[in-house]
């Protein structure tokens, strides 16, 4: 869902190359996320979990963070981009707290 909404403020980016190079990266980085999650979720050890669930948080951020970009640059206006800057930091908060949760569960089976 995230993804299909960035598509189309991608697709509202003006500004010249800067913002559409900005606007790929930010789809890049959806886009990887989107396909790591998958992988994450088909580990088949905690230890690959955290590794790539790790992966997925770092694109969640870098989508966030480019998303921002955009945004205080002006190249896509606040109201539009509001949302979607919620959605993709609630989403790197479930990625970083589903890590943590995997680390510290792995750490006590351990012992």
């Amino acid at each position: 869902m995230l993804l299909c909404a960035l598509e189309r403020a991608a697709a509202s980016v003006s500004g010249g190359d800067r913002g559409e190079k900005l606007a790929q990266t930010m789809l890049k980085s959806c886009t990887e996320m989107d396909s790591a999650y998958r992988h994450a979720c088909a580990s088949s050890t905690p230890d690959e979990f955290v590794a790539r669930i790790s992966h997925v948080a770092r694109h969640a951020k870098r989508t966030k963070a480019t998303l921002m970009l955009l945004t205080q640059l002006d190249y896509l206006p606040l109201v539009e981009t509001r949302e979607l800057i919620f959605e993709a930091r609630g989403l790197a908060n479930i990625f970083v707290a589903s890590r943590n949760t995997a680390k510290r569960r792995r750490k006590l089976k351990l012992g």
